[in-house]
């Protein structure tokens, strides 16, 4: 049997199983198909660790596992992003607030950008 055939008996075989563990770990139907795709993506790219029988079962778990603690990492790091985001322009949106210093951003801005050589027509020089 060569690679492709194997494959679809190991996908054939364990589908089902697959998705209904990872449907009862995901919020929705579109995670759900999200980690079972990358679960046979990452059979077929090492297709050669699979085991063969009823191992490849208990591998695929496995992988299935490792892809939703991967999501759970990623989307916890984009919710600390999002969080840290949105105080740093409540910060921003209370500090452009004050009367009268409507620049002060941009200057502390310019002050910290670094300094670099610029190319002018015939010579070197650098910008402030």
């Amino acid at each position: 049997m060569d690679r492709k055939q194997r494959f679809e008996v190991i996908y054939v075989a364990h589908y089902a199983d697959i998705l209904a563990y990872v449907r009862r770990r995901t919020e929705s139907s579109e995670d759900a198909a999200d980690a079972l795709a990358e679960t046979f993506a990452t059979a077929w790219r090492r297709f050669n660790d699979v085991p063969e029988g009823r191992d490849a079962r208990l591998w695929l778990f496995g992988v299935a596992r490792r892809v939703l603690a991967n999501g759970r990492r990623a989307e916890s790091r984009r919710s600390d992003l999002v969080e840290r985001l949105g105080q740093q322009l409540a910060l921003w949106a209370a500090e452009s607030a004050r009367p009268g210093d409507e620049l002060r951003g941009v200057r502390e801005a310019s002050r910290r950008r670094p300094r670099r050589p610029r190319w002018t027509s015939s010579w070197w020089t650098t910008t402030t």
